[in-house]
């Protein structure tokens, strides 16, 4: 039975099999179907449209070809637009080249022109800076020589004032003639002073002397002037050689250095300068030869002693009697009171007023170079009020004289009483 029902199932199973074959094939037939209804439509759908296309080109292509006409008007109106701008920027600008130039070649030739004229406007501008820059810095250069010039003389000017008190000194020494005899009358130690100074006197000298070979040499203009100077202690005439010879070598240089600078002072002036010499007519130089023409009278205004000092070995000249000369004496007062009148105005120049204690300090300068320079004079000595005398020195070792006359005291009355005509007995009643 069981083989029976095994067999029953085997056959079911078959059936179920084809049963499955059959609507796989139905499947694929109805596949097949839709497919083909599917192509059927889109070849209907194709003709359609074939159809249409044909039918409804004509109308396209007119309508394409009026779109393509407008397009075309509107883009030769915007060319003619553009042309008359191109027109109106292209008045009053060169053309360069021909009629077959293009408008592209104009404008890069206009461009090249342009940067050629910018690039030759920046170049000036830098050359024009260029100079300015110079000129500033060739002031600048000047004003700090000036400056430094000025410093130079106010520096010399006052070592020159300290040496017044050096001056005042060496006035009152004793005459060369009357010196050794002071110095044997000291001793040793006044001998020994005395060679000391010198000496260091000597070395001031070479030392003046080498800076201003010095000088000379840092300026290639009057380098020629410095000559190589003796190693040796040179002797007082030789160092007067040694200076004058100095002085004639240089002295073209700076008589050509006043005249240059006195005509840009002159020239910057705007000829106000040339008016201080309008009487006479002559130059700086011909004036400071106009001046030293009196040498002689200017070397005797130095020898006149302006000081109420006294000079060791002289006696003492009376003021009332007239100036004293003395031709071993230096005095320049009038020449330094303005040199230091002028220092201490330019001083108090660029001074400020408000400063009271800084004005007072010069005021007190003032009054007391007034006071060292005003001559001492005894106004009520004058007209007789007032004896004059010269006190004689004490004698020394005084002894009263021995009478070694032989004549009685009556005979020199007698001869004294007969002098006058008269008798003894006369003058005895």
């Amino acid at each position: 039975m069981s083989d029976d029902d095994d067999q029953d199932e085997d056959d079911q199973d078959e059936d179920d099999q084809d049963d499955d074959q059959d609507d796989e094939d139905e499947f694929e037939d109805e596949d097949e179907d839709e497919v083909e209804d599917e192509d059927a439509d889109e070849g209907a759908f194709s003709a359609a449209l074939k159809r249409f296309s044909k039918a409804s080109a004509p109308s396209s292509r007119r309508a394409q070809a009026r779109a393509q006409d407008d397009e075309d008007e509107d883009d030769d109106d915007d060319d003619e637009d553009d042309e008359d701008e191109d027109e109106d920027d292209d008045d009053g600008l060169p053309h360069f080249g021909g009629p077959s130039n293009s408008l592209s070649s104009e404008l890069m030739q206009m461009e090249k022109q342009m940067a050629d004229e910018i690039r030759a406007m920046e170049n000036e501008e830098a050359q024009s800076m260029q100079a300015l820059s110079s000129t500033v810095q060739s002031d600048i250069v000047k004003g700090q020589h000036a400056r430094t010039q000025t410093k130079l003389f106010d520096s010399f000017l006052e070592t020159r004032i300290r040496l017044q008190s050096v001056v005042t000194v060496a006035n009152r020494m004793p005459h060369p003639d009357k010196l050794p005899a002071f110095a044997r009358e000291g001793g040793d130690q006044t001998q020994q002073a005395l060679s000391s100074v010198q000496t260091e006197v000597a070395d001031l000298l070479d030392k003046m002397l080498d800076l201003q070979q010095s000088l000379f040499q840092q300026n290639p203009e009057v380098a020629s002037v410095a000559v190589p100077r003796s190693k040796r202690r040179q002797s007082t005439e030789e160092y007067w050689q040694s200076m004058s010879g100095t002085h004639k070598r240089f002295k073209p240089f700076f008589e050509n250095t006043i005249e240059k600078w006195n005509s840009k002072i002159q020239l910057a002036a705007g000829g106000a300068g040339a008016k201080k010499f309008k009487a006479l007519n002559q130059s700086v130089l011909g004036q400071i030869s106009q001046v030293m023409t009196g040498k002689d009278r200017l070397i005797r205004r130095s020898q006149l002693k302006r000081g109420s000092y006294r000079v060791l070995g002289e006696d003492e000249h009376d003021t009332d009697k007239g100036d004293e000369y003395d031709e071993e004496i230096f005095d320049d007062q009038d020449l330094y009171q303005q040199l230091l009148r002028e220092l201490i105005e330019r001083r108090t120049s660029g001074m400020d007023t408000d400063d009271t204690s800084a004005m007072g300090k010069q005021w007190v300068e003032i009054q007391k170079l007034r006071a060292k320079n005003k001559r001492k004079v005894d106004t009520k000595a004058s007209k007789g009020r007032k004896l004059r005398f010269q006190p004689h020195e004490k004698l020394v070792n005084f002894m009263a004289p021995v009478d070694r006359t032989t004549w009685t005291e009556q005979a020199r009355t007698d001869l004294f009483t007969s002098l006058f005509g008269k008798t003894a007995a006369a003058t005895a009643h």
